[in-house]
């Protein structure tokens, strides 16, 4: 019988492994929609306090694996509900999206062309800049 329950779990975490690796961002269509379909989504902005605080999504908290504090904020958020998560593009969103996955988090929708694509879509933004 403690055979059976290893062999599952070693199973279960090569398929979590393997899905964590084909993970793939999403539009910024399907990505806002996602988003909006929420009444409380969970965003989150994988770049630097610096960038976060010139501009982020409304509603998206700054976290990074380096991120003091780290698996207490994880340990926050629901699990079984989506989670949002970009950057600029340059991969950081993609590490912390496949490093939820591996944590158990269940949906993690990462946006495709970061936040750029989000502010060329013309998608709302909190902002530090002045016009």
């Amino acid at each position: 019988m403690k055979k059976h329950i290893f062999s599952l779990l070693v199973l279960l975490a090569v398929s979590c492994q393997t899905f964590a690796q084909d993970h793939k961002p999403t539009a910024l269509a399907d990505f806002a929609a996602k988003v909006a379909a929420q009444t409380r989504p969970q965003i989150l902005d994988a770049r630097s306090a610096e960038e976060f605080a010139l501009n982020h999504i409304e509603g998206a908290i700054n976290l990074t694996q380096q991120t003091e504090g780290y698996l207490t904020i994880l340990s926050s958020l629901d699990k079984q509900k989506p989670v949002f998560v970009y950057s600029i593009g340059n991969g950081r969103s993609a590490v912390l999206s496949k490093d939820l996955l591996t944590k158990g988090f269940t949906e993690v929708y990462e946006l495709e062309g970061g936040i750029g694509s989000w502010v060329g879509g013309g998608k709302p933004l909190f902002t530090t800049a002045k016009k």
